[in-house]
C-alpha cells in the first residue's frame, strides 16, 4: 500500500454507497496531479488496521467528470477488488512464474556440470531453454486471461447494485483512459478488451 502521506490532504467526501463497508471516503487532489496515471479510486489499506474504517481515496476531477453515479460505481468495484485481493493475486500470479524462471536459470548456472551429465548437452542448452520460454509464455497467457475474468467477475458484481447502462459506463470511460496516449496497436487491443467486457455484461443475466 502507498504511505497515507502521499496523498496530501484529501477532503472527506460525503457519498453513499449501496454496500456495507467499514470505509471513509475522501476527494485526493492529489490523485488527478498527472492525468496520465489514470487514478481512479484507492483504498489506503495498512498492514494492519484493527477495526478502524480504511480510507477510500476518490480522484475528485473523475468525479466531476463523469458524475456521481460514476463514481459510486468505480467506489463500489474498488471496495470489492479490495475484498476478493484481486490486487494481491495478481502480483502473486505475475512475479511467482518469474522468481521460478530465475531459479531455473540459477540452478542450471551452479549445477551446469552435474546437470549436463544426467540430461546431456541439447537437453541443457538447446530444449531445456526454448521449453522454460514456452511455459513462461504459458504463465503470461494465463496470468492475463485471469485478470480478464476478475474484471468481467467485478462487471457481473456491480450489476446486483447499477443499472447495466451505468456499468457500461463505467468500463467505456476507464478503457478509453488507459488507450490515451499508447501505440495503435495497445489501442486496438484496449479497444478489443472494452467490446469483450461489453459483450459478457450484456449476456449477463441480471
Amino acid at each position: 500500500p502507498k504511505p497515507v502521506k502521499n496523498y496530501g490532504d484529501p477532503e472527506p467526501a460525503n457519498l453513499e454507497v449501496p454496500v456495507a463497508c467499514n470505509a471513509e471516503f475522501y476527494h485526493c487532489p492529489a490523485m488527478a496531479k498527472y492525468e496520465f496515471l489514470h487514478r481512479t479510486v484507492e483504498v489506503v489499506s495498512p498492514l494492519w488496521n484493527g477495526k478502524k474504517p480504511f480510507r477510500v481515496m476518490i480522484n475528485p476531477v473523475l468525479a466531476q467528470r463523469h458524475g456521481e453515479e460514476f463514481e459510486k460505481v468505480a467506489v463500489v468495484r474498488e471496495l470489492e477488488n479490495f475484498r476478493r485481493k484481486n490486487s494481491l493475486k495478481s502480483l502473486v500470479g505475475l512475479v511467482l512464474p518469474v522468481e521460478v524462471l530465475a531459479a531455473a536459470v540459477l540452478a542450471a548456472v551452479a549445477f551446469g556440470t552435474q546437470l549436463q551429465a544426467i540430461v546431456g548437452s541439447f537437453v541443457l542448452y538447446f530444449a531445456a531453454p526454448f521449453a522454460a520460454v514456452a511455459v513462461f509464455g504459458g504463465c503470461l497467457y494465463l496470468w492475463n486471461r485471469t485478470i480478464s475474468n476478475q474484471d468481467k467477475q467485478l462487471d457481473a458484481f456491480l450489476l446486483g447494485y447499477f443499472s447495466k447502462e451505468q456499468v457500461k459506463q463505467y468500463i467505456q470511460v476507464t478503457e478509453k483512459m488507459h488507450a490515451e496516449g499508447g501505440s495503435e496497436k495497445s489501442r486496438v487491443f484496449t479497444e478489443h478488451y472494452r467490446d469483450d467486457r461489453l459483450k459478457a455484461l450484456d449476456t449477463n443475466k441480471h
